[in-house]
């Protein structure tokens, strides 16, 4: 159980910067300045009830849909995916709505098993096509799709045949339903509270390696069921992405450690303990924009119109029962958006806010230049690309225009920072995440009675990599 508190411990400080933790709740002043920033939840339905009747049909929908047969003809089938387009940006619609609910009162548990069922509605009728890839094969796919109208379908056809081999049956689904979604949902629910807790990591680390354990065990149960050989696996199939971890280890003494060490001049060396003074929202903003015209206008202007107060895209969430969390929404036929609770003003909360709203400005581009509601989801790595280079460039310009050498010197480093984490820290979460997974699945295996041959062998290696990524992880991060 050791190495699994040693993980928990430092997954939670691998976690801690990102702007899905939580923040102190003085800010609050910092966040609301003199304007109040709200997503304007009348753009997706004009009440809850009248969201709720819709949603109600639009889940009659899908569940329709899934019932259907399986188009043979070139002009069905396309008619078909139309519909499937349809209900999926639908549900997305609703999705966004009960999501945002529940976001901004984590007392809102109506909202939240909403949001439940609209992904199961989304995964419904995922599977269908699933299904109707497989019935059709990859020949007569290929042949349908030389029509011009059906070829933009392809993709989607073609890869859903690629998941076919790694679909649960109904039986499956239902397993996984009854025992392995309650057991995740409960471990959403307790991380949110140990986020909320005044405790510290360490003296709470028995229940983050308890939670650790239990999410990693249901993963890798249903990774198995898939078909693949663990969660990790199992991810990266589903996000379409490989690891590339092999080529990102740091090294002590590196010779990018020793550009960096020297990347500040005698100027420009951190002064310690100096931070520089919270910066409240309504001097964020111009900030983030200025940041962002090197981009050109299209790019600077697509921010300007995302964090303009009169447009309702932006929301600063600080009351007592805001979820600490950052996330940006957007899909096919929608307006993007940025939620954002916790903020206090600090480098790391205004970079977050960068950050997050490189992924709205990316969803709404999709929105409007990518018309199949399927295809307005793409692989994590390739989402995060647009987000990081925003926060970069931001950070960047933090340090271009500081107003003396201390905040220079501060900006420097943290842009340094931050770089090397999403080269090389990113790359060590990576390994000590699969070392987890290993860990636990050979822990299981031990006592279930299940012999291999290198047992020892795995279980000795997944301790050692965890101690070697926790000593690492702890040097990269004792600068953030």
């Amino acid at each position: 159980m050791k190495p699994l508190v040693i993980c928990a411990i430092v997954l939670l400080l691998v976690i801690a910067p990102l702007p899905s933790t939580r923040f102190a709740r003085s800010g609050q002043a910092l966040a609301r300045g003199d304007t109040e920033y709200k997503i304007d939840l009348t753009r997706y339905f004009s009440s809850a009830a009248g969201e709720a009747q819709s949603r109600a049909t639009v889940l009659a929908d899908a569940k329709a849909f899934a019932a259907s047969a399986t188009p043979l003809s070139a002009e069905a089938l396309l008619k078909w995916l139309q519909r499937y387009d349809a209900i999926l940006q639908s549900l997305e619609r609703h999705d966004i709505y009960v999501y945002l609910r529940a976001e901004e009162d984590d007392r809102d548990t109506a909202d939240a098993k909403a949001d439940d069922r609209l992904g199961a509605a989304e995964d419904l009728i995922s599977n269908r096509v699933t299904e109707a890839a497989r019935g059709l094969g990859a020949a007569h796919i290929a042949r349908l799709t030389q029509q011009p109208a059906l070829r933009p379908y392809r993709y989607l056809l073609t890869r859903s045949l690629a998941q076919v081999v790694h679909r649960l049956t109904p039986s499956e689904s239902r397993s996984v339903a009854l025992a392995v979604t309650p057991v995740l949902d409960s471990a959403a629910s307790t991380y949110k509270a140990l986020r909320k807790s005044k405790d510290t990591i360490e003296s709470d680390r028995e229940a983050y390696a308890a939670l650790l354990v239990s999410i990693a065990s249901a993963r890798n149960g249903v990774a198995r069921l898939r078909g693949f050989g663990s969660a990790a696996d199992a991810s990266y199939f589903d996000k379409e992405s490989r690891p590339v971890v092999g080529c990102a280890r740091p090294r002590r003494g590196s010779r990018f450690e020793r550009v960096r060490a020297l990347s500040c001049g005698r100027r420009e060396r951190p002064k310690p303990g100096y931070t520089p003074p919270p910066i409240t929202i309504s001097d964020a903003i111009p900030l983030i924009l200025a940041a962002e015209q090197p981009m050109g206008a299209d790019y600077a202007g697509a921010y300007m119109q995302l964090l303009d107060p009169s447009m309702h895209r932006f929301e600063l969430c600080s009351a007592a029962e805001c979820d600490d969390t950052g996330f940006s929404i957007g899909f096919s036929g929608l307006e993007s958006g940025v939620f954002y609770g916790g903020y206090n003003g600090t480098t790391k909360t205004v970079r977050a806010v960068a950050h997050e709203s490189g992924h709205a400005v990316h969803r709404q581009f999709m929105a409007r230049h990518q018309p199949i509601a399927a295809y307005n989801r793409g692989p994590a790595f390739m989402f995060e690309s647009f987000a990081i280079f925003n926060e970069l460039l931001f950070l960047d310009h933090l340090y271009r225009t500081a107003a003396d050498n201390a905040a220079r010197a501060y900006y420097l480093k943290y842009f340094l920072d931050d770089a090397t984490f999403q080269v090389y820290g990113s790359a060590e979460e990576t390994e000590l995440e699969s070392a987890i997974y290993r860990g636990v699945d050979c822990l299981e295996r031990r006592f279930l009675g299940i012999e291999l041959s290198d047992e020892r062998t795995l279980l000795e290696n997944a301790a050692q990599v965890i101690d070697a990524r926790t000593q690492v992880l702890a040097a990269l991060y004792s600068s953030k």
